[in-house]
């Protein structure tokens, strides 16, 4: 069974990267997902999260 923790984006830090990313909670492992289809999703067993992305101050 796998969770999605919202709609929203987290800033994660994996293996001293950070990523900003959807969090899904697998019953095993974390998947990260991105909202950009160009990158693959990440499969991972620990991540600490720094904190929620709650906006954009300047757009891509």
């Amino acid at each position: 069974m796998s969770t999605n923790l919202g709609s929203f984006q987290y800033v994660v830090n994996v293996d001293n990267e950070l990523f900003i990313k959807h969090i899904i909670y697998n019953d095993k492992y974390y998947i990260l997902k991105s909202i950009n289809t160009y990158y693959k999703d990440i499969k991972i067993k620990e991540l600490v999260v720094i904190g929620k992305v709650k906006g954009v101050l300047n757009k891509i």
